[in-house]
């Protein structure tokens, strides 16, 4: 299956950066953003794929400050909507707490 939402040639931190800050509750981001890091990375080196870590994180960095637009795209959504509106929250709450966590802040442009 291919999801076409989003369909994009990028760098594997951005694909890690996303997973982190959509896909995955605050609480177990910050529980195990180190673990799941080291596995991502060990499993591309263990397939030939060498990924230095101070460029991952950068990649994942640089990609929490775009994943800012996913929750910023959806306020498109019927905000009436009570389930709607969560996920909104939601979304934002992942991605803004991603963001200062990760100090990705310091990347962006003055």
């Amino acid at each position: 299956a291919i999801d076409w939402q989003i369909a994009t040639k990028g760098v594997g931190g951005y694909d890690f950066a996303y997973f982190v800050s959509q896909s995955l509750a605050i609480e177990t981001r910050r529980a195990h953003i180190d673990a799941l890091a080291a596995t991502y990375l060990a499993s591309l080196r263990d397939d030939g794929c060498e990924y230095p870590e101070d460029q991952f994180w950068l990649d994942v960095r640089r990609t929490l400050l775009f994943c800012l637009a996913y929750p910023v795209h959806t306020m498109a959504l019927d905000l009436t909507d009570a389930r709607s509106a969560a996920l909104v929250h939601e979304m934002a709450d992942r991605a803004s707490s991603a963001i200062l966590e990760l100090d990705a802040l310091e990347l962006a442009p003055l």
